[in-house]
């Protein structure tokens, strides 16, 4: 796993190796998911074990290439949604999207610490 750093005003990011799980709440947390926000593989059954919250994930109309948000106390939860069925593949053109949808939630929110997972880590499909 991987928690980033950003500065908005330096715009420096900082890489590094621990659990999600263990951030502080200081730390939103994102992942990657196919669509069906029930079915899960890897980080995302820790994610609905720890979180739950299914029904409101699905009110947000879960497409491929979308960014869902939960508020989950203090800290903001994001699905980063890439692929359509657990067992696909997710593509850079829907990783590009909904990236670039989180970067919107993340600034308008102004986030300044964000624990998200490796592209390529699992079951991503990317290299």
């Amino acid at each position: 796993m991987a928690n980033l750093e950003m500065s908005q005003e330096e715009g420096n990011v900082t890489d590094s190796c621990q659990d999600l799980f263990t951030l502080p709440k200081s730390y939103e947390l994102a992942h990657y998911k196919d669509r069906n926000v029930g079915a899960s593989r890897g980080i995302a059954t820790v994610f609905r074990r720890k979180f739950g919250r299914l029904d409101e994930l699905n009110l947000q109309n879960p497409t491929v290439g979308k960014a869902l948000y939960l508020q989950d106390q203090k800290q903001h939860l994001f699905y980063l949604v890439t692929k359509n069925q657990p067992q696909e593949e997710s593509t850079y053109q829907a990783l590009w999207l909904s990236l670039m949808l989180l970067q919107t939630h993340l600034q308008f929110m102004g986030v300044e610490r964000l624990g998200i997972n490796r592209l390529s880590y699992g079951y991503n499909g990317l290299d």
